[in-house]
């Protein structure tokens, strides 16, 4: 399984990011990581990101595992409620980034 995971954005136009094939996930963390994937639905929901709107942190997602497989982009505006947790998951180890 591959999570590739990123947010950008805000006020101070901050970037962390997260892998798993940079990472080594303890056996529980992987656990609970393929557990998140899976309640997560991805595979039901569509990226969305707002119009208009300045500001707000972007967060995108790529998942390579069983089940579920795709890319997805979302903003503080428009991420789904069965995909806080798996963000929230990720961006608790998400680290600093160059940005693009």
């Amino acid at each position: 399984m591959r999570v590739v995971y990123r947010e950008s954005g805000g006020i101070a136009g901050l970037c962390r990011s997260f892998d798993t094939a940079a990472v080594a996930l303890s056996s529980q963390d992987e656990a609970a990581l393929r557990k998140l994937v899976k309640e997560s639905r991805l595979d039901t929901v569509t990226s969305e990101r707002s119009s208009g709107s300045c500001d707000l942190m972007a967060y995108e997602i790529t998942v390579d595992a069983e089940g579920t497989r795709g890319a997805w982009s979302f903003d503080d505006m428009t991420i789904p409620t069965c995909a806080r947790r798996l963000l929230s998951f990720l961006g608790a180890r998400a680290k600093p980034c160059d940005p693009w």
